[in-house]
């Protein structure tokens, strides 16, 4: 197990990390975790964007007027 020191600026050094990489803290009853985030990958393109959020189930299947008949009082 190795040990760091925080400097004066609350900064630890991590050997065998590189510059910009980023770390999740997570804090635990006995104290911290640090869990590395995953770069992103290449960077969509527009279309990509697009096709996905069009097959993503976050998006609504209905169309405006027929959400706004189920939460209309009759």
């Amino acid at each position: 197990m190795k040990i760091g020191t925080i400097d004066r600026e609350l900064r630890i050094r991590l050997s065998g990390a590189v510059p910009k990489e980023k770390f999740w803290v997570i804090e635990e009853p006995d104290g911290f975790r640090l869990k590395r985030v995953e770069q992103p990958g290449q960077k969509l393109s527009k279309a990509e964007v697009l096709r996905r959020l069009k097959a993503s189930s976050l998006t609504f299947k209905r169309t405006w007027e027929e959400m706004r008949q189920d939460t209309r009082e009759p």
